[in-house]
Order: structure tokens, then C-alpha cells, then sequence
């Protein structure tokens, strides 16, 4: 009797290809829901920017100042920026073929994630001019020059572009060796809006 049984389950699993199908699927979409892959394809790059400034005379009292001598910096900051696929929005799509176990796994573009991490421990003064009767920049000052410097990082377009490129080619064979695992012999990774 437990050999008749086992036969007809096997051939209900025959009989019923879509169960397959829903196995596998539930499997993709139960490994993209986990904490292991939320990480994937992120990626973290420090970059270095160079921040300049210096007194405008924007006041009566500001030309007044700059006429016993302006204040100029160049200040070398590091920022920390991370870029990723964003599966939380579960802003992906899963088409599986189960008799050639073949899937295609369409994902959101890589986007940077903000805020930018800039901390004042990592500004190094470059130059420094003052005039004698000039006082130094203050903290407050320095704040505002990272602030500046994040702004300037996240208008370069072109930066930005290369760190979702950059992303996305580290994310690629992260999902294919996952899809692999699961069983799947053909993958296709594509990234769409």
C-alpha cells in the first residue's frame, strides 16, 4: 500500500505541472524577502571632494572686514555614499519557466541611497589665508562647508550614474549565483524602470 501511494503522489506532481511552478516561485520570492539579499548588489564608496570658499562682501559690514583681508579655505572631505537595488519596495518582477527551469528576474535600477555620510572628523585643511585682523572659521562654519560639499555631490550626475552602474554590475552575479542555487540552469538578471 506504501508503494501504490508513493506512485500516485509522484504522478500527481506530473499530472500537475503549475505546483512545480508555484514551489519555485515561492522559493525566488521567499529568498528575495529575506535579510540575506536586502544587502545585495549595495555597495559603499568614499569619495574625496575638494570644498572651497571664501568672504563675499554680501554687507556693508562684510566689506568692511574683507578690507582688513579676506578668509579663504580649501578643505579635503571624505564622504561615505551607499548605492543599491532597493528591494524593499518589492518593486520586482519573477518570470519562471519550470519544465526548462529557466527564470527572468527584472529589478528595479540601482539608486544611491542619502543621506550622505560626512563627518567633520574627516576634513583635512588644505590651505587656510586670513588676514591679520581676521578671525578663523568657526565649527558652524566647517558644518556648512560639508553641507556644501554633500549638495555638490548629489547634483554630479555623472558620479551618480557611475555608482548605479557600478552597483548594478555587483548585483548581477550576486542574484545569478542565488538563482543558481535554487535550482534555476538559465538566468537572465535585467534591470528596468
Amino acid at each position: 500500500i506504501l508503494a501504490l501511494l508513493s506512485i500516485f503522489c509522484v504522478s500527481c506532481n506530473e499530472i500537475n505541472p503549475h505546483a512545480k511552478k508555484a514551489t519555485l516561485e515561492n522559493s525566488v520570492y521567499e529568498k528575495m524577502r529575506s535579510n540575506d539579499v536586502a544587502e545585495f548588489g549595495t555597495v559603499e564608496y568614499t569619495i574625496t571632494k575638494l570644498v572651497q570658499s571664501k568672504d563675499d562682501a554680501k554687507s556693508v559690514w562684510s566689506s568692511i572686514k574683507n578690507a582688513f583681508g579676506n578668509r579663504k579655505v580649501l578643505l579635503r572631505c571624505k564622504a561615505k555614499m551607499k548605492a543599491g537595488i532597493d528591494l524593499g519596495t518589492g518593486n520586482y518582477r519573477v518570470t519562471i519557466d519550470s519544465k526548462a527551469k529557466s527564470i527572468i528576474l527584472s529589478l528595479p535600477h540601482a539608486k544611491v541611497f542619502t543621506p550622505i555620510d560626512m563627518s567633520i572628523n574627516d576634513v583635512e585643511i588644505m590651505v587656510q589665508d586670513k588676514g591679520v585682523l581676521r578671525s578663523d572659521f568657526t565649527i558652524e562654519e566647517y558644518i556648512a562647508f560639508l553641507q556644501l560639499g554633500q549638495t555638490q555631490i548629489m547634483a554630479d550626475k555623472e558620479l551618480k550614474n557611475n555608482i548605479i552602474k557600478q552597483a548594478e554590475a555587483a548585483a548581477e552575479p550576486m542574484f545569478r549565483a542565488m538563482l543558481s542555487q535554487l535550482g534555476f540552469k538559465a538566468v537572465k538578471v535585467e534591470f528596468t524602470t
